[in-house]
């Protein structure tokens, strides 16, 4: 039986409002130890600052960006345990292009995927593996 690796991580979307201001949203989901089913719990996405703890929908955030028209940043901090072994946290930054319409969630869904498989975060810049 395979054994698969905690997983740990945190989304951060950022996106320019109309005052030039940056508003940043926490993706968060501590228990992708789920992935070995492949069941990830619902994410919870909430804006970090004025929106503090209230629930947001992820397609909510993709209208919010789409609507200013503007290029979303994703920065993904991850970290793997395996063993319940000590892991630091890493940190990717990825710009959406516009064009994109699958929806973040799924993005987050085979990214945490690939994450089990190979045990360290692998951000595939490609155009099938961003969301948006």
């Amino acid at each position: 039986m395979k054994k698969y690796p905690n997983i740990y991580f945190h989304v951060f979307l950022s996106t320019n409002n109309f005052n030039g201001a940056q508003e940043f949203y926490e993706l968060d989901n501590p228990n992708l130890e789920k992935i070995k089913s492949d069941i990830i719990l619902p994410f919870v996405l909430k804006q970090q600052f004025s929106l503090q703890g209230q629930v947001i929908d992820p397609k909510e955030v993709t209208r919010i960006m789409l609507r200013e028209s503007q290029l979303p940043t994703a920065m993904i901090m991850s970290k793997v345990e395996h063993d319940h072994e000590p892991a630091p946290w890493t940190a990717q930054t990825v710009i959406f292009h516009q064009g994109y319409t699958k929806d973040f969630s799924t993005y987050i869904l085979n990214l945490g995927k690939r994450i089990a498989d190979g045990g360290m975060l692998a951000l595939l810049l490609m155009k099938d593996s961003l969301a948006i």
